[in-house]
């Protein structure tokens, strides 16, 4: 933790930095506000946090995990995950809703002995609240859905739920999760910054219930106009784990992802890698790097 603190320093002192750069021209206002006021609830849109805002988009990405085969002579697998996601938000009354599919895949072994595995996971449904702040530089996210329970048996389907921790949950086989969210928003000139406090409630799954997760991140990031930088820590905390097994004592999970985003007009392309700060995750993945892209359609 004491790394991601660092790097979180070091991102905020260079994004002060590059904010104390001349403005842009007028008329030429970050892409990430389409002109206009700079909305602190409607920022660029971070990667591996929770990603819903003010904004209404639809996107699609991809994640590859570097599997860790430390003392391992198997040929190594590949380990996929696939993301579409869509939420729309009214600008005047701020309610809105959001749409997550997550998808995983697995391909091990090579040439005439590689096999692959698919899944889907549990899908999530939800509703949108983005209430307007009296101050200027700050803005508010609620939000609350719940997974159907669409999540496949396998471990294709525990793929779907890794790395991004705030979708854990959308990995459980045949998980209905109860999930609520608030995510403080702020905006000062260039710099830009989200804290995100949500509960996760299993409250069904197949083999096991994992019961209650808190999940808490943050982000900080610069907009430069056509791009725009971020640095973020991901943290969950699963209290307990309910199987058939008994109940096992629950777990915090840790990670940080450094990421950019492009911004050209309503497309917006972005690249993220997310590193594990803990044993739980590295003990699966060395690395993950995930490609994506986001259409605006306020």
């Amino acid at each position: 933790m004491q790394n991601v603190m660092g790097a979180l320093v070091f991102c905020l002192v260079s994004s002060t930095i590059a904010a104390a750069q001349p403005a842009p021209e007028p008329g030429e206002p970050p892409a990430s506000d389409s002109g206009g006021a700079l909305d602190p609830a409607r920022q660029p849109g971070f990667v591996g946090i929770d990603r819903i805002d003010g904004t209404s988009r639809a996107g699609v990405e991809a994640t590859y995990l570097e599997p860790n085969m430390t003392g391992s002579l198997a040929p190594k697998p590949r380990l996929m995950r696939f993301n579409a996601h869509v939420a729309y938000v009214d600008q005047q009354r701020g309610f809105g809703g959001y749409l997550m599919v997550p998808f995983g895949y697995i391909r091990t072994g090579d040439g005439a002995n590689a096999m692959t595995t698919s899944a889907l996971g549990d899908v999530e449904l939800g509703a949108i609240y983005a209430p307007q702040l009296p101050g200027a530089n700050v803005g508010l996210v609620l939000h609350a859905g719940i997974t159907a329970p669409t999540g496949e048996d396998n471990l294709a389907g525990f793929v779907t739920g890794s790395v991004a921790l705030s979708e854990l949950y959308n990995g459980l086989p045949k998980g209905t999760t109860l999930k609520l969210g608030a995510s403080p928003m702020f905006r000062h000139g260039s710099l830009f910054a989200r804290l995100d406090l949500g509960m996760d409630w299993n409250i069904d799954a197949r083999n096991a219930t994992v019961g209650t997760g808190l999940h808490y991140n943050a982000g900080l990031g610069v907009d430069l106009g056509p791009a725009a930088l971020m640095v973020a820590s991901e943290n969950m905390t699963l209290l307990k784990i309910e199987g058939t097994g008994g109940t096992a004592r629950g777990a915090t999970l840790n990670a940080m992802v450094v990421s950019m985003r492009g911004n050209f007009r309503a497309v917006s392309p972005y690249l993220g890698v997310v590193i594990p700060v803990e044993r739980d995750i590295s003990d699966l993945t060395d690395f993950a790097v995930t490609l994506g892209t986001d259409v605006r359609f306020d």
